[in-house]
């Protein structure tokens, strides 16, 4: 099964502020200490994908709720080496600044998901923490009837004293 990455990291540095998106995250972080340019291409590059996705999701006759199905199908046509490289270039500044990084991922059962995430926690040189959401009082949930999950992943630690790396999966 397919699994699908959405990421946003939470502080837009001066380079990427935008006064319309105040006190919300951004899509994408750049730290201003890192050469502008190259991290601008990879901002773009990363948001013209997104805005494609959007698109094929949107399209007449697209199918799955909201278009997933379509847009996901489309998805799988998309070069991937550019994408990573610019997902790794983004998630590097953010980190060399302190910046927190989150991952969302989306897949078709509790199995992809978890090896997704894992995958782009190890990839992109994360910190691992608690995976919240696969047991009940420490008894592990049968997920494998669970269908489609999300989960979602914070490189920094939490409020509520989870330490960094946590991801909760909810379905």
């Amino acid at each position: 099964m397919e699994s699908f990455l959405i990421f946003s990291l939470a502080i837009a540095p001066p380079l990427l502020a935008n006064p319309n998106r105040a006190g919300r995250p951004a899509h994408m972080c750049m730290p201003a200490s890192s050469p502008a340019s190259a991290l601008a291409q990879h901002e773009r590059l990363l948001t013209e994908y997104d805005a494609a996705h959007r698109r094929a999701a949107g399209a007449p006759g697209s199918e799955g709720l909201g278009g997933a199905l379509t847009a996901n199908e489309w998805s799988l046509t998309a070069d991937r080496d550019p994408l990573a490289a610019a997902t790794r270039a983004l998630c590097s500044a953010a980190r060399v600044r302190d910046g927190r990084v989150m991952l969302g991922i989306c897949a078709g059962d509790a199995a992809s998901g978890v090896a997704a995430l894992k995958g782009w926690v190890a990839g992109l040189g994360l910190p691992k923490g608690l995976l919240h959401g696969m047991d009940v009082d420490g008894v592990p949930i049968d997920m494998s009837t669970f269908g489609g999950v999300y989960l979602k992943y914070n490189s920094e630690a939490g409020a509520s004293g989870d330490p960094a790396g946590t991801a909760l999966l909810s379905g």
